[in-house]
């Protein structure tokens, strides 16, 4: 619904304080918000810089032809990798050589691409190895330090705790509870997860 794939049933979304209302997920990426899906939807046989800029490339007009702008997309692509998110790769490399952390990379470059300030970032340590998923982990608090907004859909409790700034729990779609890190542990969140209430009593409101 925030990136309007479905449309809601009932309630109100608000952006900066202000009512919002998507038909389609144009109008969110319009007000900046950007979706990063778990399978990536990447184009094995294409380029880091050709899945970034794929729909949106930039353009140059020569008489009446509208073309693609080769060279600076490129550069584009080298500066979100290397300036946004902090990693040193050849941009030319097709997307099948890539690890599995260096594709969630590429997918979340391409959403940078549409400059958004909320990114949604959909299981985005699934399946990762330990070692690839601090590289990903690294990546959500480096794009957190440059003030955009990061909301995370995961099942990885202990990565949640280590980077939320707020944690909403989720039981058969409903909000359970809403927690501060600081204030929770590994055990009560699986408990709200898996039963909807705390053993100890009544949620608080």
């Amino acid at each position: 619904m925030l990136s309007s794939v479905h449309k809601p049933t009932k309630g109100q979304i608000y952006k900066d304080g202000e009512p919002v209302d998507f038909d389609n997920p144009s109008d969110a990426r319009a007000t900046g918000i950007e979706t990063v899906y778990q399978d990536l939807a990447l184009m094995d046989d294409l380029d880091i810089a050709t899945n970034i800029f794929m729909g949106q490339f930039p353009g140059r007009e020569i008489g009446p032809l509208q073309l693609i702008d080769w060279d600076e997309t490129y550069e584009r692509a080298e500066e979100i990798m290397m300036d946004q998110l902090g990693r040193d790769v050849d941009i030319r490399t097709e997307v099948e050589f890539l690890s599995g952390g260096q594709r969630q990379l590429v997918a979340i470059g391409r959403a940078l691409a549409f400059d958004p300030d909320v990114i949604i970032l959909d299981e985005p340590t699934s399946a990762l190895s330990v070692d690839v998923t601090r590289l990903v982990q690294d990546t959500i608090d480096t794009l957190a330090d440059q003030g955009i907004t990061i909301v995370i859909v995961s099942h990885n409790i202990e990565s949640v705790l280590k980077h939320a700034d707020r944690i909403g729990v989720l039981f058969q779609g409903q909000i359970v509870d809403i927690k501060q890190p600081a204030e929770t542990d590994l055990e009560e969140l699986n408990e709200l997860m898996t039963t909807g209430t705390l053993a100890s009593g009544r949620l608080d409101d």
